[in-house]
């Protein structure tokens, strides 16, 4: 019987090896319970050549997923006088045939290749999903076919719905409401294999009990699928296909079915600006860290003004201060001299470049901070 009980430990093993989740090194990753408040990814493994993120969920909670949203996939364009000559992808392969700008003088065809949105033939923009790509190519088609006075009201328009607090409340209460049974059901699972099960087999034994537990896993299965497929109906009406491999895996797994919500979550918030999710779902305290990192990355990394634009014009709605994010970082050692005007790590050097955030060039600090800090600080002893 012991030897028998020794099993469940492999079986939780097992388990973990489904609690591992890897997701593009671009995507920022949410980590959402079941009142919608959680945490963001801060740390993850590189891997492969694409230097995808590996992460861990957590095992004791089916119901805490993680859902990855995408920064916007591509940057506008525009002449000194404000016209709008085009637009960039955000992230572009650098070897390939892909190309570089879209503008919008001409017709174009646009198409969709698996997550890739192809214009005239040659690869354009990637992205995470195909069903993404087909809205994404939708919406671009869209704007080559409107007057060319309406399109920056179109791109207004897409910019203010991806900082929406409003559509972002609804798609969360949505999902809510639509995988309440289905979380019920994969953590009631969960309990029977690693706490009901082991028990009973250890008081009953395994030969009198086992047509019960099977039949048990059985049903719990079917039923984790059939709410599975209900909630993905609720929350994807428009996506059709591609849901079958996962739905033969809740139906022969146990582990599969009780991690059956993740792939619920994963695309949830697609389409949504990862600074306005992290306001309707970070404490205050980290959201603020989390918009000065990407306010630093707009204004020092990228040149994209238009998103920067409505990025500040959101804060400002917030009633962030918007000084404070450009803020020198306190000083940790009365021997730093400059710090990363991006990602603020602190140097010891005069001048240099921060090899982390891409070569930006490092800014030293005002001899005020210095000479504060340094009387401020006990003698090194």
């Amino acid at each position: 019987m012991n030897e028998l009980l020794s099993l469940f430990p492999v079986l939780f093993l097992v388990y973990l090896l489904q609690c591992i989740a890897s997701a593009p090194n671009t995507s920022e990753i949410f980590f959402l319970g079941h009142r919608m408040r959680g945490r963001r990814l801060r740390h993850a493994l590189q891997f492969g050549r694409s230097q995808n993120k590996i992460f861990f969920l957590n095992p004791f909670l089916p119901s805490v997923g993680a859902a990855f949203v995408d920064p916007p996939p591509f940057m506008v364009r525009r002449d000194s006088a404000g016209e709008l000559l085009g637009i960039e992808p955000s992230f572009c392969p650098a070897s390939g045939n892909w190309r570089q700008s879209c503008s919008f003088g001409i017709p174009h065809k646009f198409t969709v290749e698996d997550t890739k949105v192809v214009v005239d033939g040659s690869p354009f923009l990637s992205v995470r999903s195909e069903e993404e790509a087909k809205r994404l190519a939708a919406f671009l088609e869209k704007i080559g076919a409107t007057p060319p006075k309406r399109r920056s009201a179109l791109l207004e328009k897409y910019y203010r719905n991806m900082f929406s607090i409003e559509a972002i409340d609804k798609r969360l209460g949505e999902y809510s409401r639509g995988t309440e049974m289905l979380h019920i059901a994969c953590f009631y699972l969960f309990l029977f294999m690693f706490l009901l099960a082991p028990s009973l087999v250890f008081f009953r034994g395994l030969h009198r009990l086992w047509p019960i537990l099977l039949a048990y896993l059985v049903v719990s299965c079917w039923l984790i699928l059939w709410l599975y497929r209900r909630s993905h109906r609720y929350l994807y009406p428009l996506k059709h296909g591609g849901t079958l491999p996962h739905m033969i895996g809740i139906a022969l797994s146990p582990f599969a079915a009780i991690r059956a919500n993740d792939s619920l979550l994963t695309d949830l918030l697609a389409g949504f600006h990862p600074v306005a999710v992290a306001r309707h779902t970070l404490p205050k305290k980290e959201f603020l860290e989390f918009a000065g990192l990407e306010m630093r990355k707009m204004k020092y990394i990228s040149s994209d003004e238009t998103l920067l634009q409505f990025l500040t014009e959101f804060l400002a709605l917030e009633q962030v201060d918007l000084g404070t994010l450009f803020a020198p970082p306190a000083l940790e050692n009365r021997l730093s001299r400059s710090f990363c005007p991006v990602c603020l790590t602190q140097y010891v050097i005069d001048t240099g470049v921060c090899e982390d955030c891409g070569k930006i060039a490092l800014k030293p600090f005002s001899e005020n901070n210095r000479e504060f800090r340094e009387s401020s600080s006990p003698p090194l002893s």
